[in-house]
């Protein structure tokens, strides 16, 4: 708790309400529908080369000139899958019958298929229709009504997803370590970086109901870089940083859809609401007086 009061107490105050605060629009989504988004957006890309391999038309689609940074890509699509499947195995025969809980799981690993290794080495051409078949994307969806009561996952616009990428892509990790830091914290927050820009990159990929978790992370452990190199968050950039976290954290949080939309998932992002519900009417006002 006293970690997020320190992160919403140095964003607001540094600048975060002029640099940032807008309108945001969000709506409520679910695992289901979710994943059918995923498939969409693989099957919207329809590769001019009729012959190509899948995956080099993935590498295409997800404008990368680096072959494991495209199976990484591809792995963060499987998990999805596998979530997916332990999120309908969770749902109790109360809310879910047999019958529409065995669709939807045999329609998911049929279009997973286009996924695997063997679709990999072979032309996307045919995977495509895989990816984009109306009856088993249907049949994936139909567990939405139940998931979206049970376990509802928050959707910001495009423009709200754009602007943190552009926000995060201004800061370098290489500027947020040091050599007072311990490899293992420096490793932990260029990995944080670079995963958090990687969900922001590929959102529908990643699973965005995972932004706010891995932004949290971060910043728990940017505040423990602090503790052991304290004149590092003196730097213009480390201050940055902490706002652009402030900004993802309140795109997701900041209005009640948001506290609907994770409240079931991640425990540290309620706290973090509830810190924001009691104390930014606050520091805003006070930040407005002092201006």
């Amino acid at each position: 708790m006293r970690l997020c009061l320190k992160l919403i107490s140095r964003c607001v105050h540094r600048l975060f309400w002029e640099v940032f605060y807008k309108e945001i629009v969000v709506e409520v989504s679910d695992p289901a529908r979710q994943l059918v988004a995923m498939c969409e957006w693989f099957a919207g890309y329809k590769h001019h080369k009729s012959n190509s391999r899948t995956i080099d038309a993935l590498e295409r689609l997800f404008k990368s000139n680096n072959r494991s940074e495209t199976i990484r890509v591809i792995s963060e699509a499987n998990k999805r899958f596998d979530e997916y499947e332990k999120t309908i195995h969770s749902v109790g025969f109360d809310f879910l019958d047999e019958r529409d809980r065995n669709d939807a799981l045999d329609a998911a690993e049929s279009t997973r298929q286009f996924l695997n290794f063997e679709a990999m080495m072979n032309t996307w051409t045919h995977y495509v229709g895989i990816a984009g078949n109306s009856a088993t994307l249907n049949a994936i969806r139909i567990p939405s009504p139940v998931l979206r009561q049970l376990m509802p996952c928050l959707v910001p616009s495009e423009d709200d997803i754009h602007d943190m990428s552009l926000a995060l892509n201004e800061i370098s990790e290489e500027d947020l370590v040091s050599s007072a830091m311990p490899k293992l914290l420096e490793q932990a927050i260029r990995i944080g970086i670079e995963e958090l820009r990687m969900s922001l990159r590929f959102p529908l990929v990643y699973g965005l109901e995972y932004i706010p978790h891995r932004a949290a992370h971060l910043s728990a452990n940017l505040m423990m870089a602090e503790t052991i190199d304290p004149k590092i968050k003196a730097t213009a950039l480390w201050d940055k940083t902490y706002r652009v976290l402030a900004f993802i954290f309140t795109v997701w949080i900041g209005f009640q859809p948001a506290v609907e939309a994770t409240k079931y998932n991640f425990d540290e992002i309620n706290n973090l609401y509830q810190m924001i519900d009691e104390k930014i009417p606050a520091l805003l006002l006070e930040y407005k007086n002092n201006d």
